[in-house]
């Protein structure tokens, strides 16, 4: 594999795509990203295959590939498409300034540019604020929990017209599936190269999110045109939670 990560792998349709809506030059990584009919699941899927001309795309962990959707934080969830806002521990991942980084890592920004512009010599957690939640530093390590249940609703996507960049990530399925258990997801979230991630911004001296984007979790490369159907990882919980209210609603 060595530097240019693992060659991308996934589905591959035999022949041309079916039902394929849409075909876009994602030109920065010489890839093309089509959404056409899913060979995992219903409805439609993501694929992506090297650019016509691109001998070699090789794309880094923690690019950015399309936004998941246009939508607004609410405390409770709506549709099969809702995804939690909420962070247990700073090692978890966010999009900063178009960078991937550790949430303790934007804090640690944060904090550092908070006390370079304050006339104190130092400066407390208390002065760093994100959206739901409370904030601790002890010692040098961040600490994070969660006060308000909150929940990203995006916008549904029903009509081709629809599609736009920012929205393109909520055609894209988890290939971990099917699975009985949190166990076996987590074996299985390998086949997945793509995963959610909050671009947090400063707002009124406030962490807050402000877009949920589909950014790569590891090194690959794609040699060929032909499209490979890519998966992003939802989490064992998301399916599990999705599943109890299918049987509650029975």
């Amino acid at each position: 594999e060595g530097a240019k990560g693992m060659l991308l792998q996934g589905p591959k349709a035999v022949g041309e795509l079916e039902g394929k809506v849409l075909e876009a030059d994602l030109e920065e990584n010489g890839l093309t990203l089509h959404i056409a009919k899913s060979l995992v699941g219903e409805g439609e899927g993501i694929f992506l295959g090297a650019t016509p001309g691109v001998m070699l795309s090789v794309v880094p962990a923690g690019s950015i590939m399309c936004g998941y959707g246009i939508g607004e934080l609410r405390d409770t969830a709506e549709g099969d498409k809702a995804v939690a806002f909420g962070y247990t521990n700073a090692d978890q991942y966010v999009v900063w300034e178009e960078e991937c980084l550790t949430l303790a890592e934007v804090l640690d920004i944060v904090q550092k540019n908070t006390s370079s512009s304050s006339s104190s010599s130092s400066s407390s957690s208390s002065e760093i604020r994100l959206l739901g939640h409370k904030i601790s530093h002890f010692d040098g390590e961040w600490e994070v929990e969660p006060t308000d249940a909150m929940v990203f609703v995006p916008d549904p996507v029903t009509d081709v017209d629809d599609y736009t960049w920012q929205n393109l990530g909520q055609k894209c399925n988890d290939l971990a599936l099917p699975v009985s258990s949190r166990e076996d997801y987590e074996k299985n979230q390998s086949k997945n190269v793509l995963s959610l991630m909050y671009n947090l911004k400063l707002v009124d001296g406030e962490l807050t999110p402000v877009q949920l984007l589909c950014v790569t979790t590891q090194d690959f490369r794609v040699v060929s045109s032909d499209p490979v159907e890519v998966g992003i990882t939802y989490g064992y919980r998301f399916w599990d939670a999705k599943e109890k209210l299918k049987e509650s609603s029975q």
